[in-house]
Protein backbone atom coordinates (compact mmCIF):
# COMPACT_ATOMS: atom_id res chain seq x y z
CA UNK A 1 0.00 0.00 0.00
CA UNK A 2 3.16 2.58 0.44
CA UNK A 3 4.34 2.02 -2.95
CA UNK A 4 0.57 2.65 -4.55
CA UNK A 5 0.53 6.00 -2.42
CA UNK A 6 4.02 6.93 -3.58
CA UNK A 7 3.54 6.87 -6.91
CA UNK A 8 -0.18 7.70 -6.59
CA UNK A 9 1.99 11.10 -4.71
CA UNK A 10 4.22 11.32 -7.26
CA UNK A 11 2.15 11.64 -9.96
CA UNK A 12 -0.41 13.88 -8.09
CA UNK A 13 -3.39 11.36 -9.36
CA UNK A 14 -5.54 9.12 -7.24
CA UNK A 15 -5.17 4.94 -8.25
CA UNK A 16 -9.01 5.73 -7.95
CA UNK A 17 -8.91 8.06 -10.45
CA UNK A 18 -6.21 6.18 -12.99
CA UNK A 19 -8.44 2.92 -12.54
CA UNK A 20 -12.07 4.85 -13.29
CA UNK A 21 -10.47 7.17 -16.69
CA UNK A 22 -9.25 4.16 -17.88
CA UNK A 23 -12.27 2.39 -17.83
CA UNK A 24 -14.17 5.48 -19.19
CA UNK A 25 -11.65 6.81 -21.67
CA UNK A 26 -9.75 4.00 -22.82
CA UNK A 27 -10.07 1.62 -25.76
CA UNK A 28 -11.39 -2.30 -25.21
CA UNK A 29 -8.65 -3.57 -23.81
CA UNK A 30 -7.84 -1.14 -21.11
CA UNK A 31 -11.55 -1.23 -19.86
CA UNK A 32 -11.62 -4.67 -19.86
CA UNK A 33 -8.42 -5.04 -17.73
CA UNK A 34 -9.82 -2.16 -15.55
CA UNK A 35 -13.44 -4.39 -15.50
CA UNK A 36 -11.20 -8.10 -14.75
CA UNK A 37 -9.22 -6.28 -11.65
CA UNK A 38 -12.52 -4.90 -10.32
CA UNK A 39 -14.08 -8.22 -10.64
CA UNK A 40 -11.24 -10.08 -9.04
CA UNK A 41 -11.27 -7.79 -5.78
CA UNK A 42 -14.68 -7.62 -5.49
CA UNK A 43 -14.86 -12.00 -6.03
CA UNK A 44 -12.00 -12.18 -3.32
CA UNK A 45 -14.07 -10.28 -0.89
CA UNK A 46 -17.10 -12.03 -1.87
CA UNK A 47 -15.45 -15.29 -0.76
CA UNK A 48 -13.54 -14.31 2.34
CA UNK A 49 -17.10 -12.46 4.08
CA UNK A 50 -20.23 -12.92 1.88
CA UNK A 51 -22.00 -11.14 -0.96
CA UNK A 52 -24.02 -8.48 0.98
CA UNK A 53 -21.54 -7.95 3.82
CA UNK A 54 -18.58 -7.82 1.77
CA UNK A 55 -20.22 -5.28 -0.48
CA UNK A 56 -20.87 -3.02 2.56
CA UNK A 57 -17.82 -3.31 4.12
CA UNK A 58 -16.04 -2.36 0.79
CA UNK A 59 -17.94 0.71 -0.52
CA UNK A 60 -19.00 3.30 1.56
CA UNK A 61 -22.26 3.60 2.61
CA UNK A 62 -23.63 6.32 0.37
CA UNK A 63 -22.15 4.26 -2.77
CA UNK A 64 -23.95 1.04 -1.19
CA UNK A 65 -26.90 2.27 -0.31
CA UNK A 66 -27.19 4.03 -4.06
CA UNK A 67 -26.58 0.73 -5.61
CA UNK A 68 -29.06 -0.98 -3.73
CA UNK A 69 -31.67 1.61 -4.18
CA UNK A 70 -31.03 1.16 -7.95
CA UNK A 71 -31.44 -2.65 -7.65
CA UNK A 72 -34.80 -2.37 -5.85
CA UNK A 73 -38.17 -3.09 -7.56
CA UNK A 74 -40.84 -0.62 -6.85
CA UNK A 75 -43.86 -2.15 -5.11
CA UNK A 76 -46.25 -1.45 -8.14
CA UNK A 77 -44.26 -3.59 -10.20
CA UNK A 78 -45.01 -6.59 -8.15
CA UNK A 79 -48.48 -6.51 -8.50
Amino acid sequence: MTSLHNVSEKYGESISCVLANSFIFGNDAERSEIKDIFSNVVEMIKEAKGSKKGLSELLSSETYGCIMKSTRVPDWVLL
